[in-house]
């Protein structure tokens, strides 16, 4: 069974590692889908982690203490890195920080990252998910312009 072009944009912005990065250039150039639907669909996909992370995340942490102490500790080893790394922002520029993380449409500064950050420093939702959002939204503003416009140069 062949998957949808427009369901494989919108899983493929879900995922950790591609997110929309991978998944408009792959929409408008690959699929020739039109700019304005896959963004929306990179966008729609995007979001679904912001929203399982918020929701899930600490009930999950609080699971794996309990159940695997080698998952728990994984997951606490990556926590205390991502706080050593984006710790001293976070604490000085709160969520224009966030904003700014996910709007650079770098390799590890997605939703994925922002989302877990705002859940380890306890940043409430109200303010976290906006500035997540933002973020999320320039940055598929210059994917999609860098995948349209870019091999002009």
């Amino acid at each position: 069974m062949m998957i949808p072009d427009w369901l494989s944009v919108l899983l493929l912005s879900a995922l950790p590692v591609t997110e929309l990065r991978a998944s408009l250039p792959l929409a408008v150039l690959y699929y020739g889908l039109d700019p304005v639907l896959a963004t929306a669909l990179a966008l729609i996909g995007n979001a679904i982690p912001l929203a399982l992370i918020f929701i899930l995340f600490t009930p999950f942490l609080s699971w794996a203490k309990e159940h695997s102490v080698t998952l728990h500790r994984l997951i606490e080893t990556h926590l205390k890195k991502l706080e050593r790394t984006h710790g001293k922002k976070y604490h000085r520029w709160g969520a224009l920080f966030l904003c700014v993380f996910v709007a650079v449409p770098l390799p590890g500064s997605g939703v994925w990252t922002a989302s877990l950050l705002a859940v380890l420093f306890g940043m409430r939702p109200r303010l976290a998910v906006p500035a997540i959002l933002l973020g999320m939204a320039v940055a598929a503003g210059i994917v999609v312009w860098a995948s349209l416009y870019a091999h002009s140069f």
